[in-house]
Parts: C-alpha cells; structure tokens; sequence
C-alpha cells in the first residue's frame, strides 16, 4: 500500500511527538464535566490550543446550551519543576491566576495561553466538578488544515524568509524572531563540526505527481517541473504558495546574527564555516556567493529555490520509473518502523533511508551533470566491459548510491569540482584520500569510536567509515566516474535546493517532510511506551551505550557536560538548572515525555494510527523480510537456488557454528566475514540483509506467516538448518567451485 506523499507542517511550535493526549478528568459527572468542544476551526476530543477560540462545553459536544448559572474557574497548573522564561513572565501570572465567570451559560468560549494542563472547576448549585484540560500546539498534515491556517503558515514562512532579524524583532515586540536563513546556518554548522556532528505499490512514479503537495495549492515543484526544458534551466519552483522563494545571495553576518541563540564558541565556528577561507562546500566567497552548493551548476542558477519532485532520469530509459518506486516508503514501512521493540533501532532506521534520508533525492529530484543515456561506467562490481550508467542505476541500491556519495564528505572535504557542465577531481584528490580504500580518508576525527571489547562502533564512526566508504564504491567499485575509462570526470547529478546536504532547510518543503519524520519517531516512541517495553525520557538509549561498550561523541550522550552540549533554550528549564545554559539531551528528553510536551500530532490518517487496521487490510504487503541483498553474492550462494531467508540461515548457522550467539552473529560486520569483503563499509552487517531472520522487525500483516524453507531466527547453536539445505551446502562446499568465483560478483 502506498504512502505517497505525507507532508505535514508545524503550526506555532517547536519541534515532535504524536498522537492527542486523552482529558485527564476526575470521575465522570454528566452535567458539570467540562468538555472541548472545538479549538479554533477544528473540532475537538480533548485538546485545547493556545490563542484559539476554544469551546468548553458541560453539556456534551452536540447539545444546544442554553441555561445559565453556572460558575466557570479556569487557571494554569504548571508542573512545579518548570521555570518559564522571562518574556512569558506576565502571561504566566494571569494564566495562573486564571479567570472566574460567574451566571454564566453551559457552554463558554475561552482563550487559553499556554501549554499544559488548566484546572476547569464548573459549579451548579451546590453541586462542583474539576475537569484537567490539555492545552497544547497541534501539528496536523498541511491538507488537514483550515484554509485560514494555512495561508497564516504560508505568510509566515514568506515573512521570516524576508525580513532581517532585528527588524522582525522590532515589528512583532518578539525577541525570538529570526530570518529563516540563521535556522539554515544553526543546521548547516553544527552539521558541519567536523569532530563531531551535533545536528529522512508500483504503479509509475510519475502517478506521484498528482499529490496536491507538489501542485500549485501546496509546495508546487511537481508536474510544472517534471518536462526536460534546456539543460541548464535551473527548474526554479514557479508554482505553489511558495513560488520564487528567494535564495540569499550572500553568507556574512548570520553568524554574529544567531549569537543569542548560542556562546561565542558557537559564533566562532560559525564564521569558519560560512566566512571563513578554504570551505571547500560553498561555491565562491561569502560576500557574493550565498549558501549555494558545489555542483554542476552555474553561479547564476541560484536566485529561487529549485525543485523537480520525483524526477530521476526520467527520460534516459526511465530511471526514475524503475528505481524510485522501491525507495519511497510505504504504510507497511512505516509500520514496521514503528513497532520495533527499541528506539534505537527504531530511530537508526526512520533516520536513513527508507523512512527519511530518502526525499532529499525523491522530492529534490535528479538531472543534468552532463549525464546521459551516452554515459559509460566500467567496474570489476559490474563485469569487465563498459555499461551505461542509466542502466547501472535503473537498480534502487544503487541509485541511492549514486544519489548519496560524494555530497557530503566528497563535497566537505574539496575532493571535486564543478562547472554547469559536471564535475571533475581536484589535483589534490589523491593526497586527501578522497575515493580510495583507506576509509579513515579524507575525513576522520577522534571520536569515531570502536570498543576493544565488544568490537561494537559508535556512530560517529558508522557515519565517516560510511560516507568515506561511500566514494570508493561509487567511482571505482561501481564505476560511477571516468576513472576506469582514463579521465577525471565524477558522476554528479543536478539537484534541486532540497538536495543531500545540511543546508537543505532553504526549500520549505524541508521543514514539511522533517515534520513526517518527526512523526514516525513519535509513533514508535508512544508504541514503545504503549507496549511496557521502555519508558521515556531515555527510553533504552542509555542501556543500549552501556551494553555496546563505547559512548557517543562528545554532546550526544544523556548526560554529556554542559560544555559539550550545543543547544540552549530549545526546551523550558527546571529547577536546578540556570536558564541560558546549555542543555543535555536529558534534558531535552525529558521535556518531550508526554506529560511535559508541548505540542500534540493530530493525525488523521487511520493507516498511520491503527497497525491493526492496515494488518488486516487485503491490500497489505508485508514489509518484514530478509532480502539477502548483499549475503546473496557471496559463494556458494549465487550457485544455489535459494530463497533469501534460506541464505541468511545459512549465513547465520555457519556464524553460530564458530562459536557466536545468535545475536553476535546478526551484529558480525559483512566486511568481517571473509577477507574477500573487506572493502564493505562497517555498517553493513548480516542484520541489514536479514532483518527477519535476525528479528530486527516483526511481520506487519496479519497474513504473513513462515514462508517456504523459513526457519526461526537463530538464538542459539540447538537452533539449526534443515537437513536437506544443510547437505546441499555441503555438498557445494565438498565440490571447490567456490575457489574459482573469488568474492562479491
């Protein structure tokens, strides 16, 4: 079943979290328990919102009101623990002191002001009865919203994309307002700190273009842009509500502009990175030359934002038809993504690909580079004669990798060049290490942590090998380069503003889709809690670093030092804490705990919601699979007929058999395996190829069940193969074939 595009928007708050909270009320009494009736232009079962119109009702949600008499009392209850900052001071007062109606009807209309919990005391007679109302900011799907909210949304985003800093501040009497650029800058620098990074069916892609999101009442950059024009057009985004969304056109200033935000260590980085010589990110001096990426583009293709949603090749042999239709996620996806049983695996898996990383190729779109239907690869990986690109990457695994490597730490580290005509390596290419198989080069730092013991990597480590991995098994193991052929040339798409890197944030169509992520971490958080498994704030985060051995980098463990910390001020403070300083991720975390949050999502959709629903739909597809993806090309394998189950028990048993644990055994890196696979990047383990065999997920329909030749996840060495597929290894084994085919074919 597919999802198609989600977007959903952030209406007034911050940052996550999912599903309404439920009235906290006392024992029922019908005629004096005050209820939501609606909050603004939406229809309530509980939730109130701050600065709406809301309706409270003791007189059930449908009845007509109209006796007086009764008395209402209403004030704030803040958690005791919360120091509220000092520009709320006075609406903190009032709220508490709250307000009393007396002779008043069975149905009010109030304006509550902040986030939490208002005690609502309604009396009649001598009879009383206090309800606890939730009041939070509610996050819904930009298609759920009134049409008065969302032309509010729009003409905010227009107005911080517009007005300088200091005179939004002056205008609005808030201190907190800043031009949308300082959020791009926070995002780009403190993804760029490069000792540690503080900082997503099949029936045609192009039927994805029908979704309103990319149409003309939304984000446009669909259907318009979608048709090849010249081949340096820029494919601005000229339809929408945010058509011609300007791009700045320099980078000085933004970092002494963000310095309430953040200390002078902060704003010094900052000028590294944005104004600072040799950036090698960045295509030409900060004073003219705005937050442009290097690629192959001209300097003057940078004035609106730019956007071919689901565009990829489409025209060079139907690239995009073949390959993005696997990519994008579907309900079964995020399904089982959020009901995995622990929030690390379950945050790891929403934050690549196939819930997240995936739009910033899917909705940015690819073309142009110089790259054609002409395009020749040549690679050992693909046999030795030369073979057109667009067929290379017609498979989704490898467009994803020609759509990733070489944009983050290719770029980061100067390791190419471009014109609009493509892009070239840099003499200096080799000394740097760029694309070779040291995969501590070109970028390494000395947090990316292995624990001696456990031989378990933080991921700051997983990150850099990755990304450092990356640009070899583009260029020369797939031959997504002219290396091979005798020549310099890089294989670098075209791609428009919501591109892969951390300066993505200039397209608002960013800040939708990070909200669906936000999302998915909400629902596997409240399903975790839901299931008794772990319990916020940490959950088993804290666990999961003991057991693994190694800490994170420095700032992303719960309790790292201040010092080490980036953020300030992104949640309230508690008593014991001084307001201004910087927060832990205990901290934060613990302000996301539902009783403390101060947003809800209000999600409508019942596929998102209810996993039962969609495990019971005839239409499920199951998303819980062993696909053997890179186990399948080791011998004996690609002589066997096997199903991919059959050859991650196989893999599995010939583990456990030397010695390991079921669990080691789906934790072994694939690069471990034999020195054939050495070349393979450290995050790649046997539980990436079998994630049912090594119960990573868990089925997602209720008509799935044991499949041909499916055996349990290996916990232990009693748990085996069956006989007949052990003897046909066997036998294979006993034959010597496997001596000739080397390794990964």
């Amino acid at each position: 079943m597919a999802v198609g595009l989600l977007a959903l928007a952030a209406i007034a708050a911050p940052t996550s979290t999912t599903a309404r909270s439920p009235l906290f009320s006392s024992t029922p009494d019908p005629p004096l328990d005050a209820r939501v009736v609606s909050s603004g232009a939406y229809h309530s079962d509980g939730l109130a919102e701050p600065y709406r119109d809301t309706v409270l009702s003791v007189c059930g949600i449908m009845a007509a009101c109209t006796e007086s008499g009764y008395t209402w009392k209403i004030n704030f209850e803040p958690k005791p623990d919360e120091i509220w900052p000092e520009y709320l001071a006075e609406v903190h007062a009032e709220e508490v002191a709250g307000r009393s109606l007396s002779g008043a009807t069975a149905t009010i209309s109030h304006e509550f002001k902040l986030p939490g919990h208002y005690r609502v005391e309604v009396s009649y007679g001598r009879s009383s009865q206090v309800t606890f109302v939730r009041c939070a900011y509610a996050r819904r799907e930009v298609r759920d919203l009134a049409k008065a909210d969302w032309d509010k949304y729009v003409e905010a985003m227009w107005t911080i994309a517009l007005l300088p800093s200091e005179l939004g501040q002056e205008r609005f009497a808030c201190p907190n307002f800043y031009n949308l650029n300082v959020f791009t800058t926070m995002h780009g620098v403190n993804s760029m700190n490069r000792t540690c990074d503080q900082a997503y069916p099949e029936v045609g892609i192009k039927s994805l273009l029908d979704s309103e999101i990319v149409g003309p009442a939304y984000y446009g950059g669909g259907k318009a842009n979608y048709d090849d024009r010249d081949p340096y057009d820029p494919y601005y985004v000229e339809d929408g509500r945010f058509a011609r969304f300007p791009l700045r056109a320099n980078r000085t200033g933004l970092c002494e502009e963000s310095r309430p935000l953040f200390d002078d260590a902060y704003v010094d980085h900052c000028k590294s990175i944005m104004e600072g010589e040799g950036v090698y990110t960045f295509r030409g001096p900060a004073n003219s030359s705005g937050i442009w990426m290097v690629e192959p583009r001209s300097d003057d293709s940078y004035e609106y934002v730019s956007r071919r949603s689901f565009y990829g090749y489409a025209n060079e042999a139907g690239v995009g038809d073949i390959a993005l239709p696997h990519l994008i996620p579907t309900y079964e996806v995020l399904a089982m993504a959020t009901s995995m049983p622990l929030l690390t695996e379950a945050a790891s898996y929403i934050m690549n690909d196939p819930v997240h990383g995936y739009a910033h190729y899917t909705l940015s779109g690819l073309w142009g580079g110089g790259l054609d239907s002409s395009t020749m690869c040549r690679a050992d990986a693909l046999g030795p004669a030369p073979i057109p690109l667009m067929e290379v990457i017609k498979d989704p695994s490898r467009y994803a990798v020609f759509a990733w490597y070489n944009h983050i730490i290719g770029r980061e580290n100067g390791c190419f060049t471009c014109d609009r005509d493509g892009c070239t390596r840099t003499s200096d290419a080799d000394e740097k290490g760029c694309a070779d198989l040291n995969f501590e080069t070109p970028q390494w730092s000395e947090f990316a942590e292995v624990d001696p013991i456990t031989g378990y990597a933080n991921f700051w480590h997983l990150h850099l090998n990755q990304f450092n991995n990356g640009m070899w098994m583009k260029e020369i193991f797939y031959g997504m380069s002219g290396r091979a052929l005798g020549n310099d040339k890089i294989f670098m798409p075209n791609t428009g503003t919501f591109g892969r890197h951390p300066w993505a944030n200039q397209d608002p169509l960013f800040l939708a889709h990070h909200a669906f992520t936000f999302v998915a971490w909400d629902l596997a958080m409240k399903n975790i809690r839901d299931k008794g498994i772990s319990q916020p704030p940490l959950y088993d985060l804290e666990e999961f670093i003991r057991q693994r051995g190694v800490d994170e980098c420095p700032g992303h463990n719960p309790d790292d030092a201040t010092a080490t910390a980036v953020y300030r001020n992104l949640v309230r403070y508690r008593s014991g804490q001084t307001p201004g300083s910087r927060q832990t991720w205990r901290d934060i975390m613990t302000m996301w705990a539902p009783d403390r949050k101060d947003y809800e999502w209000i999600v409508k959709d019942p596929y998102l919601t209810d996993l039962e629903l969609l495990a019971n739909s005839p239409d499920c597809n199951e998303a819980c699979e062993d696909s053997a993806s890179i186990i399948s090309t080791f011998p004996p394998f690609p002589d066997l007929d096997l199903t991919p189950t059959q050859m991650c028990q196989a893999t599995i048993q010939n583990l456990v058999g030397s010695g390991m644990t079921g669990r080691q055994a789906c934790d072994t890196r694939l690069n471990a395996i034999s020195n054939q696979t050495f070349f393979l990047a450290d995050f790649l383990t046997v539980e990436n190829s079998c994630e049912m065999s090594c119960r990573f997920c868990t089925f997602v329909c209720a008509n799935s069940g044991p499949r041909p030749g499916q055996l349990a996840a290996v916990n232990d060495r009693d748990e085996g193969l069956s006989q007949a597929l052990e003897e046909r290894i066997e036998k294979y084994l006993a034959s010597g074939q496997h001596k000739s085919r080397g390794g990964l074919v």
